[in-house]
Parts: C-alpha cells; structure tokens; sequence
C-alpha cells in the first residue's frame, strides 16, 4: 500500500510540474505574441521607430526566459527563435516593412507552435 501511495504522489508531482511547465511556456510565449502583433500594427501605420522598440522589447521579453526555455523546449525552436527575431530586428532597424511583416509572421506562426506543443492536444500525442 506504501508503494501505491508514494507512486501517486511521485506521479501527482511530476504532473504538476508538467503542468506549471507548460503554463509558464505558454503565458511566456504568448506575451512575446502580443508585443509582436502590437509590432506589426505600428509598423503598418509607418510607425517605424515605435515597431522597432516594440520588436527589441520582444526579443528582450524572450532572452529574459531563455534559461528556462532551454531546459523545457527543443534546443532547435528556440534556436530558431532567436534567428528569426534577429532577422526581425534588423528588419525593423531599415525599415523594411514588408520584409519585417513578412517575417514577423512567421516568427508568429513558429511561437504559436511552440506555444500549442506545450499542452497535451490529441494531435500532439499521436
């Protein structure tokens, strides 16, 4: 009985932490979406300087996670994170809108997969 109990509670745990994982991810995650959307609607409005520190602030949002990230995420997503915010931000420091929206929807889409991976989606288990 001894054996059952501990067990649970070992499986009880390690679920929370899985759990508070992927809830820290995802609100992480989702908070470098929104300044990045906010981004994109400044940069339409040839706001440049604006989007621009928006984007930095972004990048910095999510440097400031990354030793967490990379202990709970794939080595390979966050290194393409930080590739694409890097091409992102120098996009944003020329101008380039078109260049800088294009890409800064698929950084979107790449933290949006990211963000749904984390959660246990039937599509992500099978």
């Amino acid at each position: 009985m001894k054996f059952i109990l501990s067990s649970l509670l070992l499986f009880s745990l390690l679920l929370g932490l899985c759990l508070f994982s992927a809830a820290y991810v995802s609100h992480a995650v989702e908070e470098t979406e929104l300044l990045l959307t906010d981004a994109m609607a400044l940069q339409q409005q040839d706001r440049y300087a604006d989007a621009a520190a928006m984007t930095h602030w972004a990048a910095d949002r999510w440097n400031s996670h990354q030793a967490y990230f990379g202990t709970v995420l794939r080595h390979d997503e966050v290194d393409d994170v930080i590739r694409e915010f890097s091409r992102l931000e120098s996009y944003a420091d020329t101008q380039d809108t078109e260049e800088y929206l294009s890409n800064c929807a698929a950084l979107l889409a790449t933290l949006k997969h990211i963000r749904e991976m984390e959660w246990p989606y039937l599509y992500n288990l099978l």
